[in-house]
Order: C-alpha cells, then structure tokens, then sequence
C-alpha cells in the first residue's frame, strides 16, 4: 500500500520555487539588457512572478484558514511589508541620491516619478503616458517598480476578498472564481488591445492592474486545486513517474524559453491571449518543480552546481530586480557600449544585489526581534517619506544658461556620446570638403524630421539642403511624429520635401507610421530613412518600413541600414550616431533619394567659440524661446547658433511649440 503523501509545509524558500524565481529573472535580465536579438520576450519573466507570487501567497492564506479556520490579515500585511519594504525603500533613497551623479540626465524624471513609487507607480506610468518598451535615451529610473505595484496592489485587496469567499464557499468554487478573474483580466487586455488602442503602443495594457493580472489569479487558482501545503507536493498523477515529471518539466521550461527569446511587444497574440498562455505553463512548472526529490534522485551531471547557482540566483532575485534597472542607467550614462559594458552591467547587480540580500533582507528577518524589526520598519517608512520630500522640494530645474552650457560641454547630457566627432571638422575649424555635397532645391521648401540621429547631423543638413528646417529631438518616438507635423504645418505651408528619420528609440508602429504617410500624401516627395542600430527592434521597424511604403506613392526610402551595415566607421562608439563619414554619406543619400542635382560643397569658415556649442544636440533654450532644440531659423547667422549659419534662401520660419519637451 502506497504510504500517504508528504504534507510537508510550502515555504518561500521551497528550491522549485526559488528555480523558478532565477529563471523569471534571468528573462528580465536579459531584457533590459536590449541586446539585438536576445530575449526579445523577456519581458515576460515578470508573468512568471506574478504566477508564484498568486500560487505562494494563495497556498498559504489557504494553508492558514484551513487549519486556523481564519485569516490573520493584520499579521500577513505586517510580514509583507517587513519583507518587501525594507530594501525597496532602501534602493529608492540610494537612487535619489545617486542618480544626480551618475546619471544627470534621468534626474528631472526621477523626481517626477518619486512621488508615486509607494506601490502606485504602474497608475502613475499610465496617467503620465509613459512607454515601457520605447526610450534608450530617456531612461526613468523607477519605471521597473511597476510590477511591484500590481503586486502590492494584489496583496492588498485578495487576502480580504478570499477570507470573504472562504467563509461563503468550498476552495474549488473560489478557484474557479480566480480562473474567472483571469479569463476577464485577459479578455479586458484584448478588448483594450484591438478596440482602444488599435495597435499603438500597448504600453496602458501592459501596466494596468486591470488587464495584466491574469498571472496572479491564475497562480492563485492553482492554489485552490492543487496545494502543497495541504495535500503534498506530489498528489497529482503526473508528479508521480519522476521520467515523466522531467520529461515535461524539460520541455515546458523550453517552451518558456522560447517565448521569452521569440515573442515580442509587437506581437497582437501576445495580448490577445498570449500572457495568459504564458501565465498557464508558468503554473504548469509550478506544478513540476515544487517537489524537486525525484530530479535529484537522479544524479544528473552538474546538478549539484546548477542547484547552487539556481539557489542563489533565486534567492537574491528580489534584490537583483530592485537594483538591475538603475545601475543600467548608471553604468550606461558613464560608458559608451562596448562588449565588455553588458559584463559590468552584471556584475555590478550581482555585487549590489548581495549586499542588498545579506545585509538588509536577511539582517530584518534572522538578526531583529520582533519589537525592533517594527522600529527598523517605522525608521525606514519616514526616511522614505522625508527623504522624497526634500529631493522634490529642494529640485530646481536647471536655469537656461545652465542648460545651454551643460549642452555644449557634456554630450551624455544633451543624448549621445560623442555626437559628432573630430573627424567631423578640419583642424581649421571648417567643415571637410571632401564628399560633402551642395543641393539644388530649385527653392522649395524642405523639412526635416527625427531623432538625436538628425539632431547630430542637423548642421551638415542645413548646408546640404538650403532653406532646409530642421526639427529634431533626443529620443523622439515614432508616435510623436504625427503630432510634431501637425503642429508645424498648422503654422506653415505644407513643406515640398520632407524627410523622416525615427525609429532609433523604439518600435515603430504600423498605425503611427501610416499616420504619417497619410498626412504627407500632399507633399512632392517624402523620404523615410530607416535604422541602422544595434536595438533588438531594429530589424523589425525596418521591416515595417519597407512593408508600408510600398502603399505610398510620393515616399521613397534610403535604406540606411544596408549602407551602414558594410560601413561600420560611418558610426561613433555607440554605433547609432554619425561620424564625420556617416555624415557626409547620410546627407548625400538622402539628396539623392530626393533627386536633387548637387555640387561639390566649399569648405565653411567658423569661430572657435562655436565650433563647440554648434557640434552637440542643442537644447530648446539654445534657441529663440519660441524654437524647437535643434531648429534653424532666419535672421542673423551670427546672433544664433552657428548650425542656422547660410546664405540668404527661403527659410520656413519655426513655430511655437507648446507642450513639446525638448531635452
């Protein structure tokens, strides 16, 4: 007679448990990572959280009411918060800190954001109209904590909800209630999805607390029919054959895997279903793993190393999640990417991930007694809240003078390592003759649109194309193009030529791009210059672009990325902005996708003093205060930017551009 399941008691440190923590955070990771081609779904690790967190939580408030026959909420948001704040607030206060020197570029929206980090800041990313998949140029700090808020949020409102449906109804009923919350929250995602946002940046459904919490309630159905702590971690006909327990474990975590490197933000089916088929093999692995004897029995090689490195991995992965994404900004703000940037990236979450662990995760739960471990707690609540008071009270935005200085002299700052390098001038101060070219415009007007990109470029654009205006801005999105347009051709006639570069930032989106063809329909030519970056959405946009232009008559393409792929010194270190060659062939592409006749370009004479400030992406303040960053206008060449400086031609006058942040 077969002997009576364990009922041994679930915990947070159960090692199938702490497993699956290491791979939900590799998968983070390796996506914040933004490497071309790697784990383009990693997001997704963070469903795989949200099912342990709904499976954990769920198993033991169930576990309690079974044999207490009650819920002590009061004691459950007590050790919630002892576990959960502590370093939470810790890294928010060491950012606060921090960040104005190591990353003066994310400060300003540090402090915007600080105010909503208590466990609302999905809402407040939401209402803000912030993106979490677009933005290498404009980092925020704390957009990582969004997760964390759903969580808080959850752990708030299910302890109270399920005591309710436990005192009214048997576990199996509440479980289907929790299957039903799912289905609803994934159904209201797809609704959202193709009926609201019709294809643009899903970034609302991705935060929000009503569409993405189909992983927790299904973690937590799981829990109502199948509870470790209750009946045993192998009570279930499928953990019994350990050869068919490892069969299925292998290839549900492969198939894990291959959604998280596969899938991506673009994907429709990822919304409309696609977490949700996710969130169930993630309860599927829980269901495998929990009871981990029978894979051990086995004496696989290395088992013992992989289990370490799982422990640890899985262990420290609340730490490594509240760390990774600031010290990216950090390390990315100070270096300009080489091979060895991913391995410091690591490292050094690794380091401060272990420190954060031992000497504030494990220093509240082992080394405090009950009474300080509540002190600690009260302590560490008001430095949060004194120490986010006096970082909003005491910022000042830099003043004008400030800005412009800290434009000309700090490149990081303005958006771009080395924007434009020495080889982009001769050691006399003028630009190079050679391969620089001359366009006949024949006197029609010319606008130019995009992104730091155009903004490091826009001087040799100026000289290039006569009259040309030119209208870029540091990490500009392809969403914003269209409202860029129209707020310019309210204010002038429609542009004969206009050019478009966007899409280094982030994924461009069909709906958006269409937009802005559709709205062009009335100018001569239009020339889209796609990509050429090592961003994991590079290849994709370009795809998008070729696909969409075909439907548009009067658009041309200059397929940069062909150009710069055989050319790699056409770029700076970042391998996205230009060099003094990228420039000339860049310009000289786009004169000759417009079709223009050209001549050889003579050397232009400049002042030292502008030979700074004219070399590095301006802010608006650099300009008229009506004038967007990086703008040409008329009037007298010498009482402006030295990038506006040209012979007398028809130049559009810039408008007013209220609303329009410029950094």
């Amino acid at each position: 007679m077969p002997s009576p399941p364990e009922h041994r008691p679930i915990t947070s440190r159960w090692f199938g448990l702490d497993a699956l923590r290491a791979l939900a955070i590799v998968l983070v990771l390796a996506y914040h990572l933004n490497l071309a081609g790697i784990a383009n779904g990693g997001f997704l690790g963070v469903d795989l959280f949200f099912v342990i967190s709904g499976f954990l939580i769920s198993s033991l408030l169930l576990a309690e009411h079974q044999q207490t026959g009650r819920i002590a909420l009061r004691q459950f948001f007590v050790r919630r918060f002892h576990r959960l704040f502590p370093p939470f607030a810790a890294m928010v206060l060491v950012c606060t800190w921090l960040t104005p020197h190591w990353a003066p570029q994310a400060y300003a929206r540090l402090i915007a954001d600080l105010p909503y980090t208590f466990y609302v800041s999905n809402w407040w990313q939401i209402y803000s109209q912030q993106s979490y998949f677009e933005g290498i140029h404009k980092p925020r700090v704390f957009q990582h904590l969004w997760s964390l808020a759903v969580e808080e949020q959850y752990y708030v409102l299910w302890p109270v909800l399920l005591y309710w449906m436990l005192g009214r109804y048997a576990r199996t009923t509440v479980g289907y209630v929790c299957l039903g919350l799912a289905l609803a929250s994934t159904l209201w995602m797809a609704y959202w999805y193709a009926y609201v946002l019709e294809g643009a940046d899903p970034s609302r459904v991705y935060f929000g607390s009503d569409t993405h919490v189909m992983g927790l309630f299904i973690g937590a159905g799981l829990a109502c029919f199948w509870n470790p702590a209750m009946h045993g971690a192998g009570s279930l006909w499928l953990c019994r054959d350990a050869r068919l327990r490892i069969s299925l474990t292998l290839w549900t975590v492969a198939a894990l895997l291959w959604m998280g490197w596969n899938w991506n933000d673009q994907i429709p089916l990822l919304y409309m279903g696609g977490f949700a088929v996710f969130s169930a093999c993630s309860a599927l692995l829980i269901v495998l793993v929990t009871d981990t004897a029978p894979v051990l029995r086995f004496g696989l090689p290395l088992l013992g190393l992989l289990r370490a490195l799982l422990h640890w991995i899985g262990t420290r992965s609340y730490s490594l999640y509240l760390w990774h994404w600031p010290l990216f900004i950090w390390i990315d703000a100070q270096h300009a990417f080489t091979p060895w940037l991913t391995a410091e990236r690591l490292v050094a979450t690794a380091l401060v991930a272990e420190c954060s662990y031992r000497f504030i995760e494990l220093s509240w739960k082992q080394r405090l007694s009950r009474r300080n471990r509540a002190r600690w707690s009260a302590a560490f609540a008001l430095a949060f809240i004194v120490g986010a008071a006096y970082a909003v009270h005491s910022y000042e935005p830099a003043k004008p003078a400030q800005q412009s200085h800290r434009a000309s002299a700090d490149p990081v700052d303005s958006g771009s390592a080395a924007d434009l390098p020495a080889e982009a001038t001769s050691q006399d101060g003028s630009l190079p003759e050679e391969g620089y070219m001359r366009f006949d415009t024949g006197g029609q007007r010319t606008l130019v649109l995009g992104d730091s990109v155009i903004l490091g470029a826009r001087r040799a654009l100026v000289r290039a194309f006569p009259g040309a205006y030119v209208d870029a801005e540091v990490g500009r999105q392809a969403s914003q193009g269209l409202a860029v347009l129209q707020l310019f051709f309210a204010s002038h006639n429609t542009p004969d030529f206009v050019v478009i570069h966007l899409g280094t930032n982030g994924y461009i989106y069909e709906k958006h791009l269409r937009q802005i063809l559709e709205f062009l329909r009335n100018s001569t030519r239009v020339v889209v210059v796609n990509n050429c970056a090592d961003r994991r959405w590079t290849a994709q946009n370009n795809e998008l672009i070729q696909k969409v232009l075909a439907d548009f008559d009067n658009v041309r393409l200059v397929d940069w990325s062909a150009i710069g792929s055989e050319n790699p010194d056409f770029f700076v270190a970042d391998g996205v902005h230009l060099s003094g060659k990228g420039m000339r062939r860049f310009v000289n592409a786009i004169g000759e996708a417009l079709n223009l006749s050209g001549a050889p370009l003579a050397p232009a004479k400049r002042s030292r003093a502008a030979s700074a400030a004219d070399l590095a992406p301006a802010r608006s303040e650099l300009a008229a205060p009506d004038v967007p960053a990086g703008a040409c206008t008329p009037g007298d060449a010498g009482a402006q930017p030295a990038a506006c400086a040209q012979p007398a031609e028809p130049v559009l006058a810039p408008p007013a551009t209220p609303g329009v942040a410029r950094e």
